[in-house]
């Protein structure tokens, strides 16, 4: 089993969301990365669909987990995966191929969007925090 997360939106370090001082309890930074896919507008927080274009990338950062067990306890919970989570999940977690900033594959865990998105609008340059920087989404505490 994989002990590597990639995170992408709201739990990115730069957002200041609460989760992410709490996932930093189970988890370390370990640096940059990014996966071959589509990130998509969700109002409030992105999702991630997979692709297999090499060219569409979705940058986001790395965690080394320490304790998964409580680490998901959390995070499933979160983004609505949780076994007592209603049907349909918006959110999948699952084991990916990721890649650091010298290009190297790793697997690495992250959360996958369940939904149709034929109606979304991507996030051009699968950069969400540059994305939300520059105004067009805000977090709400």
């Amino acid at each position: 089993m994989t002990s590597t997360l990639f995170v992408y939106g709201t739990l990115l370090s730069g957002i200041g969301h609460p989760m992410n001082e709490l996932m930093q309890q189970f988890a370390s930074l370990k640096g940059e990365g990014y996966i071959s896919g589509r990130l998509y507008d969700l109002n409030e927080y992105p999702g991630l669909v997979l692709s297999n274009n090499e060219n569409k990338k979705v940058w986001g950062e790395l965690y080394e987990i320490q304790n998964e067990t409580e680490l998901f306890k959390y995070l499933d919970d979160y983004e609505g995966c949780a076994p007592h989570s209603p049907d349909p999940h918006e959110y999948h977690r699952n084991i990916v191929t990721v890649h650091d900033t010298s290009h190297a594959g790793l697997l690495a865990w992250t959360y996958l969007y369940t939904q149709a998105v034929t109606r979304l609008n991507p996030i051009p340059n699968g950069d969400y925090l540059e994305y939300r920087n520059k105004g067009r989404l805000r977090f709400v505490n």
